[in-house]
């Protein structure tokens, strides 16, 4: 099976959905959350760059309250969201 960046950004944006509280804060308290992506073995950098893409358009398209901050390389690529 190949490995596409639309099936690894849909892999990436569920561990981050994971991560991120399901109500919001009352009094819209602060959150900051870091998820760890690695990528997937066999994928090439262009793939996983092209999801890591895919997945920071998803989420400033779902949530524009968060501010998100990339960290790292291919093999430990950290996400920071901050509300």
């Amino acid at each position: 099976m190949e490995t596409t960046a639309s099936s690894i950004a849909a892999e990436f944006k569920r561990q981050v959905d994971s991560q991120l509280p399901v109500e919001p804060s009352l009094g819209g308290g602060f959150h900051h959350v870091t998820v760890k992506l690695s990528a997937p073995p066999g994928a090439s950098t262009s793939v996983y760059f092209d999801a890591v893409g895919m997945l920071l358009q998803q989420l400033a398209d779902e949530r524009p309250e968060w501010r998100i901050g990339l960290e790292g390389d291919p093999s430990e690529l950290l996400i920071e969201l901050t509300r």
